[in-house]
């Protein structure tokens, strides 16, 4: 046993172990035990928040993905439905410019037929207004193309349809073109003079006749102003007052061109006047006759290809209502 000096004083050093440091490791070791125990509680709870974080996160996750996923599927859906409704205004749009396009070739053709049959005849078309085929151009071609593949309907149809849409606004617009400032403008400007010139040569016979008759009371035992006489009273027997071509060449024209070609009205001043206005009379008839052989003939090969394109049309929306 060891004794240990300390103060004056004699201590015994097991006792001193027993009485101090004992006790202070006996407090120690609870201690320490309680701190690990403390720290691995909230290790544990920190692993099980971690844990329970991580299950929320991928539940969050899910969530939103299974919320973006519907989210998508409506979206899908009202982006179907609106392409389905265009389809429907597409469909819709080349019915209505189909049924314009055949009433349109049909005024056309008849026109033409008309024109075919009496190259002098004052004859006009009915022109259609082309609204759907103007709403038709107005489309997004990047909508159609997209409608088109929806329905997996081949771009060559997409093409054929836009080729042919182009094509018949082209024509709808060459037509009245050439009717109102073409060919067809220059035959109604030749009528008009014909018309003028008319009266010209109405006015001379009947000028002619009238100085006759005051300076001779036997004016008709002159063959001239007998056969001008004779002239004018054909050509308003049977008048109708309707300007008309045809009868002024048929009545007025070609009798005065038989007559005054004869060797006996040379010189005489009248006949060469009437002459010259009939002459170009003449020339005023052939004009329109080559021109409305032109018109008829242009129009009769438009409305062929009108109505091929007008079937291709037909076939490109039969198409899209068998893919409906």
């Amino acid at each position: 046993m060891d004794i240990i000096f300390q103060s004056g004083d004699f201590y015994n050093q097991s006792n001193f172990l027993s009485s101090v440091v004992m006790p202070f490791f006996g407090i120690l070791i609870p201690a320490s035990i309680a701190v690990y125990l403390f720290n691995k509680g909230i290790k544990e709870e920190r692993k099980l928040d971690n844990e329970k974080r991580e299950k929320d996160i991928k539940t969050q996750r899910l969530l939103d993905q299974e919320r973006r996923k519907k989210d998508l599927e409506q979206q899908n859906l009202i982006n179907e439905n609106k392409l389905l409704s265009f389809g429907n205004h597409l469909q819709i749009l080349l019915k209505n410019c189909i049924d314009t396009v055949v009433k349109q070739t049909k005024a056309y053709k008849n026109f033409a037929e008309q024109l075919e049959a009496d190259d002098l005849g004052d004859f006009y078309s009915q022109q259609f207004t082309h609204e759907n085929l103007n709403r038709l151009l107005k489309l997004d071609t990047e909508r159609i193309v997209e409608f088109f593949i929806y329905k997996d309907i081949n771009q060559v149809e997409f093409m054929n349809m836009i080729h042919q849409i182009d094509y018949l606004n082209i024509i709808f617009q060459k037509i009245p073109e050439d009717l109102n400032i073409g060919n067809g403008k220059e035959v109604n400007d030749l009528r008009n003079r014909s018309f003028v010139l008319r009266e010209e040569i109405l006015s001379t016979i009947a000028e002619t006749i009238g100085e006759a008759k005051l300076n001779n009371e036997n004016y008709l035992d002159s063959p001239f102003i007998a056969f001008l006489n004779q002239l004018l009273a054909n050509y308003f027997k049977d008048n109708d007052g309707l300007p008309s071509i045809k009868r002024d060449y048929d009545v007025l024209i070609m009798p005065i061109t038989n007559e005054f070609v004869k060797e006996k009205y040379l010189g005489n001043k009248v006949s060469e006047k009437l002459l010259k206005m009939v002459r170009e009379g003449r020339n005023i008839v052939f004009t329109i006759k080559t021109l409305n052989k032109i018109i008829s003939s242009e129009i009769l090969e438009a409305c062929n290809n009108i109505n091929e394109s007008s079937n291709k049309l037909s076939e490109v929306k039969q198409l899209i209502i068998s893919k409906s």
